[in-house]
């Protein structure tokens, strides 16, 4: 709870718990791709992992992506307003 009585909601351990996820995934040879939403760093040894793993790793990711990151990953793909437009329902 906040100050105000309000309850508090937090995020904690999300990107470890993601990591591990894809991780496990690729090391049991249940998946070939991994589309991740990210932009920090904190997921770069995960990649490196999954990848090692014979998985390719597609990153979507908006304008303010860790260059590390970036480089890491096999594709990439710029969340921007013209992605958004292009799959969003008219």
């Amino acid at each position: 709870m906040d100050s105000s009585g309000r309850p508090r909601f937090e995020q904690k351990r999300v990107d470890i718990l993601l990591s591990v996820d894809m991780v496990q995934l690729a090391a049991r040879g249940h998946i070939r791709q991994a589309v991740l939403i990210a932009g920090d760093s904190d997921f770069i040894p995960a990649v490196d992992v999954t990848k090692n793993e014979g998985v390719v790793v597609s990153l979507y990711h908006g304008s303010n992506c860790h260059s590390d990151l970036l480089a890491k990953v096999d594709e990439r793909v710029r969340i921007d307003q013209a992605l958004i437009d292009s799959v969003t329902l008219r």
